[in-house]
């Protein structure tokens, strides 16, 4: 299987009726994130942000979501993942055997049967 590195690309509109919205794109090679780039660029309408410009955009719209000019302490929760497999035939001579076979033999990942998820919120205490 081949991985795809992704690109991100973000514009912010600064000129007409969309000034001050966002635009963004996800790119699977560095060619198309620069074409993009070059094409946004040659604009006065548009400012291509870097790292930095994004993830204070990112913040920002994220306060102005909850209302506030800073966003607010987000709460903790402790995540329980319980994940059941069943593998089904496994050839062995004893349970020892085939409890051994199952974690050193078999992909679990392909054999999942069941996910219980339980949350509990973590007090700031």
């Amino acid at each position: 299987m081949t991985k795809i590195k992704p690109y991100f690309v973000v514009i912010k509109f600064v000129q007409g009726e969309s000034a001050g919205q966002y635009r963004s794109f996800f790119l699977d090679t560095k060619e198309s994130s620069s074409l993009v780039k070059e094409a946004y660029c040659n604009s006065p309408n548009y400012e291509v942000l870097g790292y930095e410009e994004t993830y204070k955009a990112a913040q920002q719209l994220i306060a102005d979501d909850q209302g506030d000019d800073a966003p607010k302490k987000m709460k903790k929760f402790k995540v329980y993942v319980n994940v059941y497999h069943k593998i089904d035939d496994v050839p062995a001579n004893s349970e020892e055997e085939a409890k051994q076979k199952a974690t050193d033999d078999y992909i679990w990942d392909d054999h999942i049967k069941d996910v219980i998820i339980d949350v509990e919120e973590v007090s700031d205490e």
